[in-house]
This record gives structure tokens, sequence and C-alpha cells, in this order.
């Protein structure tokens, strides 16, 4: 008997693949909320309100705690290391409820004709503490890393920033704890998708491209055996043939034909009636 192939929308929902193991070390914690200040500031794009309320005054920097125990007020606190704020905000701080990050929000809206201005937000998030590779590398609810929210988002722009920001920072410090390059691309979110599957989605060439340029395996993951479906192969069952053959094309054939439960390429162009 033929086995069903499975379409993109249960291949979205399939069950979540073990990310890699720096992923933990990486998720945003519970119970932090940043100032709605910095959130609003974030999501239209506006730099300057960004430099002004993470800028030299860190006093301006408000950490809202979730936790309903009431704090009792003090001088010390009030007063204490701008160091310690910052770190606040790189390693701790989210949005919303979803485990947002800054460098999400302006990742997730980087798309359009606006993506400059959210670029030029994500340097200056980026670049306000000392711990800003944690940022980088840190997942959401969903698993996802600011990379992907670009990619789906099809920012191309930002897509080669994130990468741009994360290439220097390995360069400067190549013994740091955070993932390398490669590791950092390679990222899986709980559907078991790194950013290239998130481009696919998104039909964005651009944002394809740029990813390959510095990783040109990058379509091979998953390999069969691994769990999930490739890029490819999603492309395919989403019916994006104009994707699936950029992605052949820029990969010069070095990607992965592996889809769910030891399915292929094949079966998917077979159910969507695509076969020869």
């Amino acid at each position: 008997m033929a086995g069903v192939v499975k379409t993109a929308d249960e291949a979205t929902q399939a069950p979540a693949v073990s990310p890699i193991s720096t992923a933990e070390a990486y998720a945003p914690p519970v119970g932090t909320l940043l100032d709605p200040k910095l959130f609003m500031a974030a999501s239209r794009g506006d730099n300057n309100g960004l430099k002004e309320l993470l800028g030299p005054d860190d006093d301006e920097v408000v950490i809202v705690d979730v936790d309903p125990v009431p704090a009792a007020p003090s001088s010390s606190s009030a007063s204490g290391s701008s160091h310690h704020q910052l770190q606040q905000l790189d390693d701790h701080a989210v949005t919303s409820n979803e485990g947002d990050s800054l460098l999400h929000v302006v990742a997730t809206r980087s798309g359009g004709g606006d993506g400059d201005r959210f670029v030029a937000c994500a340097n200056t998030i980026y670049y306000h503490g000392s711990s800003n590779g944690a940022l980088l590398a840190a997942r959401n609810h969903k698993g996802d890393t600011p990379l992907h929210c670009a990619a789906r988002a099809g920012g191309a722009r930002m897509v080669a920033c994130l990468v741009a920001l994360k290439t220097t920072e390995v360069v400067a410090a190549p013994a740091g704890d955070g993932p390398g390059v490669e590791e950092f691309l390679r990222m899986r979110n709980q559907c078991g998708e790194t950013a290239l599957h998130q481009a696919v989605r998104a039909a964005c060439t651009a944002c394809i491209d740029e990813l390959l340029l510095v990783d040109p395996m990058l379509a091979t993951v998953p390999q069969e055996g691994e769990g999930g479906a490739s890029p490819f192969y999603l492309a395919f069952s989403l019916g994006k043939l104009d994707i699936a053959r950029h992605l052949l094309d820029k990969t010069n054939g070095q990607l992965s034909y592996s889809g769910l439960d030891g399915q292929n390429v094949l079966h998917a162009a077979i159910s969507r009636g695509q076969g020869t």
C-alpha cells in the first residue's frame, strides 16, 4: 500500500526535532518583560527612539518583572550598576509572552521597503550591551532565533546584517561560548527548521542567497535520518517549484532530498502531480 505524502501544513506540525546542543543555553527565561516603550520603538523601526531609551542614561531602561510579588523600593536599585541593567536587557529581557527579544521584534518587521530602518535598529540593539552574542542565538518560545524571523519576513538585508554580526563576533572571539557561524545558521526551531526553511516559505530568493553565500551546505540540513523535511522537499511540498529550482542551481545539487517519514522529493512531486 502506497504511503501517504504529508502536506506542507502537516510538515509544519511535525513532532519537534531535538535542537542543537546550545539551544537551551540561549532560550529566553520566563518572567521578565521589557518596558513597553522599548517594544514600541522597535516595532516602529524608530532607531532614534531606541538610542534615546538605550543611551548613556541607562536609568531609562526599565525592566518590569512579571512576578506579582512586590519588591520594596531601594535607592541602591535605582542607582545600581548600568552594566547590570545592560546584562538584563541582553540576556533576559523579552518583549512579550512569546519570548521575543527586541532583536526578534525588529527582525520580524524587516521585510518590505522599510528594511533599512529595522537593520539600523538591529545594530543599535546588538551593540548596546556587552553580552550581545547571546542576543543573536536567543530563541523565542517557538525556538526561532532572530535569523529565523528575518528570513520568514523576507528581510534579506536583515539576514545579511545578522550573519555579518555573528561573523564579526566569531572572528573577534573565536573561542567564545556561543555557536560558530555555521552552527548559528543551522540552528533549528521546534519544527526542526532552519532559517533557510523560512526563506523557502517566504519564497525569498535574496534571503536564500544570503544564507547559502555563507554556508553553501546549509541546504543539506536536515540530512536523511535526522528527522524533519529538507528545504528542497519543503519547496516541492509547498508547490514553490521556482524556489526548488533556485535551490538546486545555487547549491549545484549539494542538498538534501529528504522529507518526513522516509519520504523524499519524488514523493512530494508525485503528490502534487509534478512527477515526470
